[in-house]
């Protein structure tokens, strides 16, 4: 975690794709197949799978189908997520050949130690551990009628894929024995098998590089994917327990001896001990200085003395136990049990430790506390909503809060990356949780696709098992996890003190903070209501994913504050209101620049129309973090400039002459009043700044009936570059108007359409960013295309002015030379002195009528 982001995968795959075709004389179809393989396997760099094997999973995908009772996919964005990286999602472990587990035997051959009992190193210890469950089952110490998972086809093992010994699948091929070829059976099947894919975190600690050379957890990382692996293969292939365990009744059926190995409790040991290690890896990686008692403590969960200290003893003491006979396996299992926590709590003990990391009180001030016991709180709620021990953790006086408020964490080189990469493996295991059938809500979310024929108990395409599904993905996550925490010691943690450059290096992706952790609660949001989901949308898009991943671009996060958020919402708001109507009206008097007569006007904007012109050209972001006791506050100062565009002005103006008293002005000004209809053109430049402050306190409660979001503009300008006016038709007024409607323009309507335009637009965006704001975190579908802030978008503005005017009006006024420009479209463009030689020309007129009024009366 906490290190820059890597470059897109896309691009280096269609760089693999083209130095193979530089490289030899391929056919087009034959470099399409390598971009997908480049693909799956940039894709999948993770879990290190070669060529080959990314290639079979693929042909295991298009061999497969979507059942027939699911209609033409209209996927979301979250189904869309939910598909990415289909191929090992679903398809690893569902046939005979994706099975890609090459390199796992030399990988638990690597770990010799003394708690593996006799055993010469790791792989003896888990084939011995196998074949002893494989001597001593029976189908008639099954439990029935639990239905817990919605799998039900008893298979032989000599019908399943272990019985082929030209495919590599790991320790389970060892379960057999040569004298029970046809009483060894898997209850389920599907769901047994894919547990190989827990597997992954063994070679996951086999093949990281980065791990460094006092790596403490190696051995007991390769050692816990057996036990994550085979388990919960055990418990699905043949499901018995012990007769005190949760109650349960001896079968009616069985006249056999019970059988000794609890294969329940060998599943829940594996999953509770190896997340156990995996929040205390996280622990001692994050935490930089602390005192012994304080370790211990947060080691614990605030719990001295109930469980182990150290994780892996637990693991080595349940190793141990595996190396001898499977008569000792169920009363090992249950002291364990006593003495580890749930993994679920493992779960969102690793999360946790993370936030107290991220929001650190070196970068977050004296709230940072504060916010972790909000995340503290929302993660419990969801995900382990009945653990008491889970609330202690987010109790702000509890033994473990005290403890975590006390050491010393490690500060993230990048607050954003760090963040993303946790929530990005939390995703990944509330996915798998969706597909466990029961951890999800409501109750019974899975039966409305039961019912509709495309989940089938007795279903031989493995890939649309839920419960298989979730053994990939938690197999996934869980490799992930082991990945994350050997990346601590690569320059993505620092130690504090840190200095202003370290700071502000920390919070260079600001921006994107908000986004991420909204996106933490919409995945949390999956668990509340796992009926939000499509699976037959999920089937679909997951099948042509595996076949064609040049096909299924990765889903965005959308992130409010950015430039290309930014843009589309500004350019959707300012085109969705094209039209202002009934806006302002104004009088006034007009000065006689001969002062003979006296003159007034009564003037009306009825409607602005052309912001559908608009665009951005330029957006500047600038984040800043505003901390106190109170709150903790990310403030977004935006810096946008538009591209210049049109405004259409409309209105109607009414001139009024009145009578005079002075000499001659009883003739020379008799009252007289004409109306005609106004229309001009702005050419308009737009900047504006506009400020969010998010509160990340009210953010992180999510429930809070405070707004998290406030918004302000402190700038917001229209600045006029030309005007145009359409003169009147003929009357005593044609000259006088001129002069008058122009001093209208540049006294008044300049400012008065700047001012409506203001005011508009000001009301539209307070009403809409809040809500906007809001969708930061959501999915945006990865083929959307959105203009990046660097991108030229500004388009000539030729046709945009005046297209209101007429050919007639055209060709009468081209002959007095005010338009320039007469477009094919039948608009004109006026150049910037147009509006100069009106006013001249028309000042002039005035003045030369006046001056014959005059001489006619005295002459």
């Amino acid at each position: 975690p906490c290190l820059k982001p890597s470059a897109r995968l896309e691009h280096l795959a269609r760089i693999y794709a083209r130095h193979l075709k530089m490289a030899s004389s391929l056919s087009a179809a034959s470099v399409h197949h390598a971009l997908q393989l480049a693909l799956l396997v940039l894709q999948s760099a993770a879990f290190d799978l070669t060529p080959s094997q990314q290639g079979k999973l693929m042909q295991a995908a298009e061999r497969h189908n979507v059942p027939e009772t699911c209609a033409e996919a209209n996927p979301t964005a979250a189904e869309e997520q939910f598909a990415q990286n289909a191929a090992l999602k679903f398809f690893a472990f569902a046939e005979d050949d994706s099975w890609p587990l090459d390199g796992l035997q030399e990988c638990m051959e690597s770990v010799s130690a003394s708690w593996l009992g006799s055993h010469q190193n790791a792989w003896d210890w888990s084939v011995a551990s196998v074949a002893e469950l494989a001597e001593h089952t029976n189908k008639d110490q099954w439990q029935r009628g639990i239905n817990w998972y919605l799998e039900a086809k008893e298979v032989l093992v000599s019908e399943t894929v272990l019985a082929n010994t030209s495919i590599n699948t790991g320790p389970f091929a060892y379960f057999r024995h040569p004298d029970r070829s046809d009483d060894l059976w898997l209850n389920e099947p599907c769901n047994a098998l894919s547990n190989a894919a827990f597997y992954f975190v063994s070679l996951q600690a086999c093949r990281d590089s980065r791990q460094p050379p006092n790596y403490l957890w190696k051995n007991e990382m390769i050692v816990g994917g057996h036990f994550l692996a085979y388990g919960s293969f055990a418990m699905h292939g043949n499901p018995h327990w012990s007769p005190d365990t949760k109650g349960l009744k001896r079968p009616d059926n069985h006249t056999g001896p019970w059988a000794s190995a609890d294969t329940h409790l060998m599943d829940l040991i594996g999953m509770d001990i190896t997340f156990y290690m995996f929040y205390q890896a996280a622990i001692h990686n994050l935490v930089g200085q602390a005192d012994s008692a304080d370790l211990n403590m947060l080691l614990q969960f605030g719990q001295e003395g109930v469980y182990y200290q150290d994780a892996r003893e637990a693991l080595h003491v349940a190793a141990a136990s595996w190396a001898g006979p499977q008569t000792g396996w169920s009363g090992m299992a249950k002291q364990i049990r006593a003495t580890v926590p749930h993994y679920m709590l493992g779960s969102v003990g690793l999360v946790l430790a993370h936030f107290y990391a991220v929001f650190h009180p070196a970068l977050f001030g004296a709230g940072a506390y504060k916010l972790v016991e909000t995340v503290c709180k929302k993660m419990r709620e969801v995900l382990v909503p009945e653990s008491a021990l889970a609330a202690s953790l987010c109790e702000p006086e509890g033994n473990f809060a005290k403890a975590a408020r006390r050491v010393t964490w490690k500060v993230p080189v990048s607050i954003a990356t760090c963040l993303s990469d946790m929530i990005g493996v939390l995703e990944g295991f509330i996915q798998a949780m969706f597909w466990q059938e029961g951890m999800a809500s409501p109750e019974g979310y899975m039966k409305a696709w039961v019912d509709q024929g495309v989940i089938s108990a007795d279903d031989t395409q493995c890939w649309r098992m839920p419960h298989s599904t979730w053994h990939r993905l938690a197999g996934l996550t869980a490799s992930s996890i082991s990945r994350l925490l050997t990346a601590y010691g690569h320059n993505g943690l620092l130690m504090p003190p840190v200095d202003d450059e370290q700071r502000a290096a920390a919070w260079q992706d600001l921006g994107n903070l908000a986004a991420i952790t909204m996106r933490f609660y919409q995945s949390l949001a999956v668990m509340v209501d796992a009926t939000s989901l499509n699976v037959c949308n999920v089937y679909q898009v997951a099948r042509k994913c595996a076949v064609s991943p040049e096909l299924c671009p990765k889903p965005q996060v959308a992130g409010f504050l950015q430039p290309t958020e930014i843009t589309a919402m500004m350019n959707g708001l300012l085109a969705e209101h094209d039209n202002i109507t009934d806006l302002w009206s104004g009088q006034g008097p007009i000065e006689d620049p001969l002062s003979i007569c006296t003159f007034s006007y009564d003037a009306s904007i009825t409607g602005i129309s052309g912001l559908s012109n608009f665009a951005l050209q330029d957006v500047k972001l600038q984040t800043t973090l505003l901390t106190d006791s109170n709150a903790t506050v990310v403030r977004g100062i935006i810096d946008l400039s538009a591209c210049p565009f049109a405004i259409k002005v409309e209105g109607s103006v009414s001139i009024k002459r009145h009578e005079g008293d002075g000499f001659g002005s009883d003739q020379l000004c008799s009252s007289e009043e004409a109306s005609f209809i106004l229309q001009a053109s702005i050419l308009a430049g737009l900047s504006s700044t506009v400020v969010v402050d998010m509160n990340m306190d009210a953010l992180l409660a999510s429930s809070s009936d405070k707004d998290p979001f406030s918004v302000d503009l402190s700038k917001f300008s229209i600045v006029a570059h030309d005007l145009t006016l359409l003169p009147p038709s003929d009357g005593w007024h044609q000259q006088m108007s001129f002069a008058v409607i122009n001093q209208a323009l540049d006294a008044g309507l300049t400012k008065a359409a700047g001012e409506l335009v203001t005011v508009f637009v000001k009301k539209q965006l307070k009403e809409l960013l809040p809500t906007e704001v809001k969708k930061m975190g959501s999915l945006v579908k990865g083929n959307t295309q959105r203009r990046l802030s660097d991108e030229p978008v500004c388009k000539g503005i030729e046709g945009q002015l005046l297209s209101m005017w007429t050919q007639k009006q055209y060709d009468e006024h081209l002959k007095n030379g005010w338009a320039n420009t007469v477009n094919d479209d039948g608009s004109i463009v006026l150049s910037g002195t147009s509006r100069c030689l009106l006013s001249s020309w028309a000042l002039s007129a005035m003045l030369l009528m006046q001056f014959f009024r005059v001489s006619r009366i005295l002459f």
